[in-house]
């Protein structure tokens, strides 16, 4: 597509509803530096089966405070790939809500040191189905500090074979 010839001052300048009927392949056309000049809100309108083919480069240069004004459901709608390609850095401006919200899939494919760069107020934002899916793995990434900081009900919902490794 002929998108990938615009300046990121004409990308700025797309209306929602400009956005709202871009097709995937359209999607394609913009580069990197491109995706990267969206406001929040105009990510917050794209169509999420556009979201879902958004290519590695592209997830890649979504930056943390794009990260932290999207809503759930578009954060849901990046591929479990690019999602688990985020870096600690994007992950940094993702609120303590956006975390709650997150799908047990996008949040299963979070990796320790991904978890482990999570805040403890980001780290009280996490709700029970995506802490009882939690694996070993992912758990040991967790810090005391973040642990300590869990509350009783994101306690309760650990597994067993979690709760078995914070006594050992």
């Amino acid at each position: 597509s002929d998108l990938g010839g615009l300046t990121t001052g004409q990308v700025i300048g797309f209306s929602l509803s400009d956005i709202s009927i871009l097709t995937t392949s359209q999607l394609s056309g913009f580069t990197a530096a491109q995706f990267a000049a969206f406001t929040t809100t105009q990510l917050n309108g794209f169509p999420a089966t556009i979201l879902a083919d958004l290519s590695a480069g592209q997830a890649a240069a979504i930056t943390s405070s794009q990260l932290g004004g999207v809503t759930t459901t578009v954060l849901n709608a990046i591929s479990t790939t690019n999602f688990a390609a985020l870096s600690n850095g994007q992950l940094s401006g993702l609120t303590p809500t956006e975390l709650g919200g997150l799908s047990t899939t996008n949040f299963g494919v979070l990796s320790s040191s991904q978890l482990g760069s999570l805040t403890t107020t980001q780290v009280l934002g996490l709700g029970s189905a995506n802490l009882s899916g939690l694996t070993t793995s992912q758990f040991s990434g967790f810090s005391t500090t973040q642990l300590s900081s869990l509350t009783t009900t994101q306690i309760g919902a650990l597994t067993v074979t979690i709760v078995a490794d914070l006594t050992a």
